[in-house]
């Protein structure tokens, strides 16, 4: 009986070990893209709201003093005067300080990354002979990410002297 190597059939259990394989690297994927999306959405909404706290106090402030407001010397009065523009401030520097817009934007390239991983992953075929060396190169792409994501992440927070170089840190 002669065996023809090219149509050679493949245990049901390989099957079904290759398909475990795959799932659990979507599984995976998808629980990164979650995280993205939460970080995501929470650093827009942030930016968003401090921006806008910021920008509404700082034209209240400017109305308020424009009509004369307080009139009298009332100290609460005053403080309030006072507090809308430190408040607008923090609010700036909190943006800043914590590059709110830049790690949303980092969070949103990570999104985007670990979804092409997933389409990437989605449409490996388990019959494919590369199947192995394929799910292990998904997988260190995905631990790629994490490490740029880390490295991205506390370099927007390195100290930076006025001329632009990195400062060591005491």
């Amino acid at each position: 009986m002669e065996t023809d190597f090219n149509q050679t059939r493949i245990p049901e259990d390989l099957w079904a070990f290759r398909t475990e394989r795959r799932d659990d690297l979507l599984a995976k994927l998808r629980s990164d893209r979650r995280w993205f999306v939460a970080r995501r959405s929470a650093l827009q909404v942030a930016w968003f709201g401090l921006s806008m706290l910021s920008l509404l106090l700082g034209v209240l402030t400017s109305v308020l003093i424009a009509i004369g407001w307080p009139s009298t010397e009332d100290a609460w009065d005053q403080a309030i005067l006072i507090l809308l523009p430190a408040i607008s401030g923090l609010c700036g520097a909190f943006i800043g300080n914590y590059r709110l817009r830049e790690t949303w934007e980092l969070r949103e390239f990570g999104r985007i990354d670990t979804d092409r991983l997933i389409v990437e992953a989605k449409f490996i075929d388990r019959r494919n002979p590369d199947f192995d060396s394929r799910i292990k190169e998904l997988h260190m792409r995905r631990v790629q990410l994490a490490r740029r994501q880390a490295s991205q992440f506390f370099a927007f927070f390195a100290r930076v002297a006025a001329n632009g170089e990195p400062v060591e840190s005491s």
